[in-house]
């Protein structure tokens, strides 16, 4: 039997930094719940926030989008069509 992967959690800076963004931006992200995060807390601490990686990565694949130029036809249109 493989062992589990483990769970890769990155912290907020982390993930912003991944993103080109701020820890602040990223608060923004979870709080609107379009990045999910686990919130780690114990009895008595502050909670901590992580991002795990599986869940950034999703993130970035669900809001990548393809740049068209200007008349709106791409290289792989271009290809495609013998042009």
């Amino acid at each position: 039997m493989t062992p589990p992967t483990p769970t890769q959690l990155l912290t907020l800076p982390q993930a912003g930094a991944r993103l080109g963004c701020s820890r602040t931006h990223v608060y923004r992200l979870i709080a609107a719940g379009k990045l999910r995060a686990v919130e780690i807390k114990a009895a008595g601490t502050r909670p901590k926030t992580r991002v795990r990686e599986s869940d950034l990565e999703a993130f970035i694949e669900a809001h990548t989008r393809t740049i068209k130029p200007p008349g709106g036809v791409t290289n792989e249109a271009r290809h495609h069509d013998g042009t």
